[in-house]
């Protein structure tokens, strides 16, 4: 119990002082403001008046977007008649840890976010390497760091990383339709600022798009943001935070505690009640399935897409 409680007041140091010195330093690293070139990689920011890709990205948003339309009608009709949305039901498990070694694998991961979180400016005082290169490494750093605590505690098969094709399907029809509702969201966030008179500025993600001009960069930011982000983000949300608090309440009150908490930390204004929606989705899919590769097949889905998306007004 000592331990225990050590842990959890170690790990709520280690996550006040990443928010202190984040408020603190209240921007990226100065450097990272205009990032060198390299002459001989860069990649064409220039943006012509009519994009084809741009186009193409847009025409198939809206694809699905109206098959979303077509799956939540189809979930409705079923929840109706009485119907399960999904024939997939699995037992439930729970996580095969104590206590105390459940409070020493998150303070674990919280001192690797406090860490990593000096990284940048120390590798920018010694090293000739490219900021922004430097800043995603460091990320890929906790990412990579995160999922190895996890794993070291825990055997990756409790997480069952296998996905049938059913599960699939089942994924693909959730996220469609989570499409329409999440835009919905995104729009009433929008006016509730709007009238709130909150300023609205880019999500920490967004302010790394513009700084990218290198292809080695590009290539580590996209594969960092569709594979191991999203695989990092679901062990430690679903398979750690979401066990935790569904063994005391309901799937509605865990999903939504966590929803908030997940939207809150991406520190995003603009997209807090769409990353809610994106979040209890995910939950609710991990609820059902009661396996990571479905939450991380969404999760992977959802931020290739929106990449794609931001990207193709780049290129």
């Amino acid at each position: 119990m000592k331990k225990r409680n050590l842990y959890i007041g170690l790990t709520i140091i280690c996550i006040l002082s990443v928010i202190f010195l984040d408020n603190l330093s209240g921007k990226e690293p100065s450097s990272l403001e205009k990032p060198m070139l390299n002459s001989s990689d860069k990649i064409s920011a220039n943006l012509p008046s009519k994009n084809p890709i741009f186009t193409f990205i847009a025409l198939f948003y809206t694809f699905l977007f109206f098959s979303g339309l077509i799956n939540l009608g189809m979930f409705f009709f079923r929840k109706i008649k009485g119907l399960s949305i999904s024939q997939i039901n699995y037992l439930k498990k729970k996580l095969p840890l104590d206590q105390e070694s459940i409070a020493k694998l998150i303070f674990l991961v919280s001192f690797l976010m406090l860490f990593t979180y000096f990284l940048p400016n120390l590798f920018l005082s010694f090293s000739k390497l490219s900021p922004i290169f430097i800043v995603l490494t460091t990320n890929l750093i906790l990412q990579i760091g995160t999922v190895f605590i996890i794993f070291s505690y825990i055997r990756p098969d409790f997480f069952d990383l296998r996905l049938k094709k059913k599960e699939l399907d089942f994924v693909i029809k959730i996220y469609t339709a989570i499409i329409p509702i999440t835009a919905l969201a995104i729009l009433i966030n929008f006016f509730l600022i709007k009238a709130l008179g909150i300023k609205l500025g880019p999500s920490p993600v967004m302010k790394l798009i513009p700084l990218i001009n290198t292809k080695t960069s590009l290539f580590l930011f996209i594969f960092q943001v569709i594979f191991v982000a999203p695989l990092a983000e679901e062990l430690i949300f679903r398979g750690i935070f979401y066990k935790l608090l569904r063994k005391k309440y309901s799937f509605i009150a865990s999903a939504c505690g966590l929803s908030l908490f997940f939207a809150l930390l991406h520190r995003s204004p603009a997209g807090v009640l769409g990353l809610f929606i994106i979040s209890f989705s995910l939950c609710y899919i991990y609820e059902i399935t009661q396996k990571i590769s479905t939450a991380f097949t969404f999760h992977a889905l959802h931020n290739a897409i929106t990449l794609l998306f931001f990207l193709g007004a780049k290129i």
